[in-house]
């Protein structure tokens, strides 16, 4: 047998290695150029995650329509602040919130003046009080420097859950700890008007009565609205049965309660006497209203929170869609005036009239908050 001789050998090894490097070279140049394109189809670049949206938290209009409070919070909700818009000129003013802190806008006291509550969220946070604050607004801006602590001590060492103003003026607050409680602030003390067993639903004051949705008795978790004057509470309404939420009118006249079945809410409405509740209507409701906004004038709520707005003509309960938009899932809402809403949504601020639908962009938060 004839047998190779050792140098066709190494001719043939050398030619086979550098087979393996041209073909490992191209390879990793085309590897390369693909990683530096962004992915491996064609050379398109890769399509970069959209950073999210600020969060608003909440939203108000002054009375005078002219400006509008907002909170949010942004960077995963790593970071929060006030924001207040000019109606008229479309420009804002922003007043971060101290790390680890969230503020809320709860109402405008006046055309100047902000009812806010400040929360501890849970994260390390800089040093700071949480509590209700009364916010001057001064050339379209608020300073914290200017802001006044208007939460009093209060007993049993209750904490606070929330604040309300009543049409007197006067400042009302509700705590967290069982029993519950709201109290009347009066200077530096707290007196205590009520208390809850269990839990409140929804409560107002509208010249001097405090209208609350709590349980029967410390012993009867079921809820009923009551009417309380002078230290002493009335129950107003028979026990709310299978409702899931209920709402007193701003102006204490009208009573909203919504129970829900398999298609939509039913939602009841009652008239507010003196004697008790006097029943005006009952219609069905879209399950897509989730959050209701009541106009000042109280002749319209507005539906929203899901794909939708809602325009719901009162007394009629008669609900048409707001317009033709689908994909809102609003994260607040405000009413400005009468005629129109401010509606939040994925990071803008929209005007939407009502009736008609119309649409109009008021602002969008800048960039450096969409991380």
């Amino acid at each position: 047998m004839k047998t190779d001789s050792p140098f066709k050998i190494l001719a043939l090894a050398l030619f086979l290695v550098g087979i393996g490097f041209l073909v490992g070279f191209g390879f990793q140049s085309r590897a390369s150029q693909q990683a530096n394109n962004g992915n491996g189809n064609g050379g398109a670049k890769a399509t970069p995650t959209p950073a999210p949206a600020p969060v608003v938290r909440t939203m108000q209009a002054a009375p005078d329509a002219t400006k509008l409070a907002i909170t949010a919070t942004f960077a995963n909700s790593a970071n929060a602040g006030i924001w207040i818009l000019n109606l008229q000129t479309r420009q804002t003013t922003y007043s971060a919130s101290p790390a680890g802190w969230q503020d809320y806008v709860v109402s405008w006291k006046d055309n100047a003046t902000l009812l806010l509550e400040r929360e501890r969220i849970p994260r390390p946070a800089a040093e700071a009080t949480g509590g209700m604050y009364e916010a001057p607004v001064s050339e379209g801006e608020t300073r914290e420097d200017q802001w006044s602590f208007v939460t009093p001590k209060l007993p049993r060492g209750d904490r606070l859950i929330s604040g309300f103003y009543g049409t007197d003026g006067d400042l009302h607050l509700k705590t967290r700890s069982e029993p519950k409680a709201i109290y009347r602030v009066e200077g530096d003390a707290a007196r205590k008007l009520d208390d809850s067993a269990f839990a409140y639903g929804q409560n107002r004051v509208v010249n001097g009565s405090l209208f609350v949705v709590r349980d029967l008795s410390p012993r009867d978790s079921r809820q009923a609205l009551f009417r309380v004057q002078g230290g002493a509470a009335r129950q107003i309404s028979p026990p709310l049965e299978d409702v899931a939420w209920s709402y007193v009118a701003p102006s204490g006249k009208s009573f909203l309660t919504a129970r829900e079945e398999v298609e939509n809410w039913v939602w009841t409405l009652y008239e507010i006497g003196e004697n008790g509740l006097k029943k005006v209507r009952e219609a069905p409701i879209p399950l897509d209203v989730i959050s209701v906004f009541w106009s000042p004038d109280e002749k319209r709520i507005l539906g929203a929170a899901g794909e939708r707005l809602w325009n719901i003509e009162m007394p009629l309960l008669r609900a048409t869609p707001l317009g033709s938009r689908t994909d809102w899932s609003a994260d607040d809402v405000a009413w400005i005036g009468n005629s129109a809403v401010a509606v939040a949504s994925q990071g803008e601020i929209w005007r939407v009239d009502v009736p008609s639908g119309k649409t109009d962009s008021l602002w969008k938060f800048p960039r450096e908050f969409w991380k």
